[in-house]
């Protein structure tokens, strides 16, 4: 899998391509937009791990990698 992360608020606007989660971190006093773009999501350990860090429940992480719906 690869990423886009991407902030933004009223006056900025950043986006960075990510090829792992190393240093990956979500602040919770952060102001700003956060939005985490999934490329390829084929490997569900990668998966399990991006739900562990986000605090998505496991039945969601079933909907997002079951894209046939």
């Amino acid at each position: 899998m690869s990423y886009r992360l991407i902030r933004y608020d009223e006056s900025s606007f950043s986006a960075e391509d990510l090829h792992s989660l190393d240093g990956f971190e979500v602040d919770p006093a952060e102001t700003s937009v956060c939005w985490l773009q999934v490329f390829g999501i084929r490997d569900s350990m990668a998966l399990e791990e991006l739900g562990r860090r986000l605090g998505i429940h496991k039945l969601t992480l079933e909907d997002i990698q079951n894209t046939d719906r």
